[in-house]
Order: C-alpha cells, then structure tokens, then sequence
C-alpha cells in the first residue's frame, strides 16, 4: 500500500483537517497534493511527504482551461501576481479564508 487516506492524516494533523473542511479543496484527498501519505504514517518522524510550493503545482488545476473554469478557479500563470508563489497570498487548505 502506498496511500494511507484522508482518515490516516486527520490522526495527526486534525488542525489541518479542520481548516480543510471548510475551503475549496474539502473534497480532496491530502495525498491528492501531499502524494502517497503511507510512509508519513508509518513513520512521521521521517519528512517523506511532499509539500508543495511552487506555482506550476498549483497551476496544474487552476492554470487557465476553457473545459474546466465553471468548476475549478482558473488564473492565468503569466499575469496573476507572477512575483510571488501562490502559498504567499493563499492557504491551500482554505485558500479563499
């Protein structure tokens, strides 16, 4: 097994789960962006758990697509606040709080 689940991640990180809860991105899983959480769980004393802070991440779902913008909030990269990382101005777990 490789992904622990969401249920795994609230065992420690109850904080994050409860900002979680409330934002854009309740409905994903924390592995979703954290990658597979199974050898965090199994040993937590290791940082073998991506955390994610560059733009192009974040512009994996939310850089401009036609197909998607009635679903997801879509920003061109080029032109919005391009000078700073996305996690500057916005909390991924609740990015519109």
């Amino acid at each position: 097994m490789q992904y622990a689940g969401k249920d795994a991640c609230a065992e420690c990180h109850d904080d994050k789960t409860e900002e979680l809860s409330s934002g854009m991105h309740a409905n994903l899983s924390c592995e979703t962006c954290h990658g597979p959480g199974m050898k965090h769980y199994d040993n937590p004393d290791v940082t073998n758990i991506i955390k994610p802070s560059e733009r192009a991440f974040c512009g994996i779902c939310h850089s401009f697509n036609p197909t998607r913008k009635d679903k997801i909030a879509q920003i061109d990269l080029s032109e919005h606040n391009v000078d700073n990382k996305c996690i500057e101005c916005h909390n991924p777990h609740n990015p519109w709080e």
